[in-house]
């Protein structure tokens, strides 16, 4: 079995537990909140339940109400706690700046899912309200919620700046972008807004495999090597099956040209 295999099976799984893991734990300091958000934001038409529990987590250790400024993370595909677990830095800068912090979870991810966890993706209609444009509207709706309510002690005034990364860096630029009268600043960490140039220039590949090079000189050709070896196996059942077994793939390989998605993938 090549090297390869070895390393993308075990990213299979890793991908695989991440989805299917029920609980995470906070590493840091952070009480569990739920806001109502509306399933959809934009149309008059009624949906079956007009709203759904969005979970955010806040941090108020740092917060000043009279100069302080909330630091909002926009989450984005996982479960928040996921962020709240890998954004020390958010902790750190709270701490200079009298901060209180917020981790807000994206429609459809984590236990904030619209119709039931069970249910969220079963259907067309309930998937349709997966959005780019209703996620960024639930942020704006707990901004606005979160000014209102007296316990946080936040004020019309009160600066929010927006954190993200990926395509939550994507959602913060969007929101400064969008609502900059709810959104003082954003920090917008590996946005990808002009991803499309890197894959026409293939820049974003140049990138990744100085980044292999750097660890070992062997890991890029290693990698060519496991690519090639995956589209020879894809042309025969029996390299197909092969494949299969050993990425733990979900449904075997039907054809060689499934070597392309797994590539792609």
């Amino acid at each position: 079995v090549s090297k390869i295999y070895k390393s993308l099976s075990l990213l299979s799984t890793f991908v695989f537990l991440s989805l299917t893991v029920e609980e995470i734990r906070s590493e840091y300091s952070v009480e569990e909140h739920w806001f109502d958000a509306r399933i959809d934001h934009f149309n008059y038409r009624p949906t079956t339940e007009p709203t759904f529990p969005l979970r955010y987590f806040v941090n108020k250790d740092s917060f000043n109400p009279h100069n302080g400024s909330v630091l909002f993370y926009a989450g984005n595909e996982a479960d928040i706690l996921q962020f709240v677990n890998n954004s020390g830095a958010m902790f750190e800068i709270a701490q200079e700046l009298d901060s209180m912090v917020i981790f807000a979870e994206h429609r459809y991810y984590g236990l904030s899912n619209p119709f039931g966890n069970e249910y969220a993706l079963g259907k067309g209609y309930n998937i349709s309200f997966l959005t780019v444009e209703q996620a960024m509207q639930d942020f704006n709706t707990l901004n606005a919620f979160l000014r209102s309510e007296q316990q946080w002690n936040i004020t019309k005034s009160t600066p929010f700046v927006v954190f993200g990364g990926s395509y939550g860096g994507n959602l913060a630029l969007w929101l400064r972008l969008k609502q900059p009268n709810l959104w003082a600043g954003a920090i917008a960490s590996s946005a990808t807004p002009l991803k499309h140039l890197l894959r026409e220039t293939n820049g974003f590949t140049k990138i990744e495999t100085e980044a292999y090079a750097n660890v070992s000189a062997i890991c890029p050709e290693l990698i060519r090597q496991g690519w090639k070896e995956l589209y020879e196996s894809a042309q025969t059942a029996t390299g197909r099956i092969h494949v299969s077994e050993k990425l733990q793939l979900c449904h075997p390989l039907q054809s060689h040209n499934d070597a392309k998605i797994i590539h792609g993938w």
